[in-house]
């Protein structure tokens, strides 16, 4: 819900869905589906910090993208790979150390994405911005 309320602009909506899935995640963690534990945290903070990033509250935003990737994973997750969009956000804003730690903090779940996490910390290392696509 807050995916579709954010890309309908309902920005108000979205960060209403985006926090009830922060105000969810205890009720996860230590169940048969404990699993989505690392859903519920990564895809609330990753919004809420979109919304951030949006009013111009940065450090709000940088608040959100740590906490994003501060998870064990999440069969999904640890497929597919964590969201760039706000690292993609932040690095065009010039904080490359914030997105770096992001990155080697994915690595700790993200197995499948280890070869684009390290081609992404080359690129930003060399000033670039990776697009972000992974290379399945």
């Amino acid at each position: 819900m807050a995916q579709c309320a954010f890309k309908g602009r309902d920005y108000v909506a979205a960060e209403h869905y985006a926090q009830s899935l922060l105000d969810a995640a205890p009720l996860f963690k230590n169940r048969d589906w404990g699993w989505n534990y690392g859903n519920t945290v990564h895809w609330g903070h990753i919004y809420l910090g979109k919304i951030s990033l949006l009013s111009g509250d940065r450090n709000a935003a940088l608040g959100h993208l740590k906490k994003a990737a501060k998870i064990h994973g999440s069969p999904l997750l640890n497929s597919f790979g964590p969201d760039f969009t706000l690292a993609r956000g932040l690095l065009e804003l010039g904080m490359q150390e914030a997105v770096l730690d992001y990155l080697k903090a994915c690595g700790s779940f993200w197995e499948c994405g280890k070869k684009e996490l390290e081609a992404w910390t080359e690129a930003i290392k060399q000033g670039d911005i990776p697009n972000f696509e992974p290379g399945y």
